[in-house]
């Protein structure tokens, strides 16, 4: 009845509605039909019974998803407005150790990762135009962080300058006034063009569609096919931990490496390859039809991005057991 993963998956997938398929529902084993809900997304139909609706198996709408794209369409319109980086900053050897130092402000202010990840598109710009002397390098990160601040916090947490001047070295003087000046220089370097999507706000979007029917049966069906034991958590349990590994894995890249020098990976492919990554975390398919019509990236090109971009910065081989189950993917 069912032979592996992939009969599961595929069930998921457009063509496969309207078709009968074998599914275990709230009383057991079954044989159900697929049917489109503009509600729920899809609704597995008893055959035996037409009011019989058995279980869910997308969390996220269909007019939901239809809204969605056009935000994530959205959202690439305003990523080609991304300032472009060479990776020729005379810093660069100083810059893990500019990003735990902005990493722990972020912490001690209680900043969202948005704040953080922003900042580092804005720092790593700047210093990439500028020659910047080390001691002043605190003071630009800083800069940076109270501009993305201004964007993403709550009011109640909107930077006051008076107060986050004492991160900086105590060394410094005059504290107020150079972050202020440093703030227009900054500003006027991006023409004021700061507002500019990162990896969060695809991330953001993305995550609806991680754990495609978590909660329902048919994920608890999936785990202990693979695992060969059954899950005793709650699907709100794994949403939080998995939304909880995209935000690690995004924060920690932005902080680990800039953006590709080449401009090959957007943020928007880099959010997904990063997707595709905690999928297989999860024990899902690690990437569907579905997915490519939602990003807008192919499987290769998101592959491709895995391999050669997020794999060797996050340090992830054979011997974590964090491989992907596909011949194509390199064992890096």
């Amino acid at each position: 009845m069912l032979e592996d993963r992939k009969t599961i998956v595929k069930m998921l997938e457009p063509q496969f509605l309207d078709k009968p398929i074998f599914v275990a529902g709230r009383g057991g084993w079954g044989r159900y039909i697929a049917k489109p809900n503009h509600f729920t997304g899809y609704t597995l139909c008893s055959r035996s019974s037409k009011n019989k609706l058995v279980d869910l198996l997308k969390p996220v709408s269909l007019a939901d998803q239809g809204e969605m794209m056009e935000y994530v369409r959205e959202l690439k319109r305003m990523e080609k407005g991304r300032a472009p980086y060479r990776g020729r900053s005379p810093q660069i050897s100083k810059r893990l150790d500019v990003m735990r130092y902005i990493s722990e402000v972020c912490s001690s202010e209680e900043y969202e990762d948005e704040t953080l990840i922003h900042c580092i598109y804005l720092y790593d710009r700047f210093c990439d135009e500028h020659e910047i002397h080390l001691a002043q390098l605190c003071l630009v990160a800083l800069t940076c962080l109270v501009i993305s601040a201004k964007i993403h916090e709550n009011d109640s947490r909107t930077p006051d300058i008076r107060k986050i001047v004492r991160h900086l070295p105590v060394t410094m003087t005059n504290k107020v006034k150079m972050v202020v000046a440093m703030e227009k220089m900054v500003l006027t370097f991006f023409k004021f063009k700061v507002i500019i999507p990162t990896e969060v706000n695809f991330m953001d979007c993305y995550h609806c569609f991680v754990l495609d029917g978590f909660g329902t049966p048919i994920f608890y069906l999936l785990y202990k096919h693979e695992n060969k034991k059954p899950y005793n958590g709650t699907g709100a349990e794994m949403m939080r931990e998995t939304n909880a590994l995209l935000r690690e894995v995004t924060k920690s890249l932005a902080m680990l490496t800039p953006s590709p020098a080449d401009g090959r990976y957007n943020c928007s492919l880099i959010a997904a390859a990063i997707l595709m990554y905690v999928r297989k975390r999860v024990k899902l398919n690690f990437w569907t039809g579905q997915l490519s019509h939602i990003t807008g990236h192919s499987y290769e090109d998101v592959l491709h991005c895995l391999n050669y971009f997020v794999k060797p910065i996050l340090n992830i081989n054979n011997s974590t057991g964090d491989s992907l189950d596909d011949p194509v993917f390199l064992n890096l």
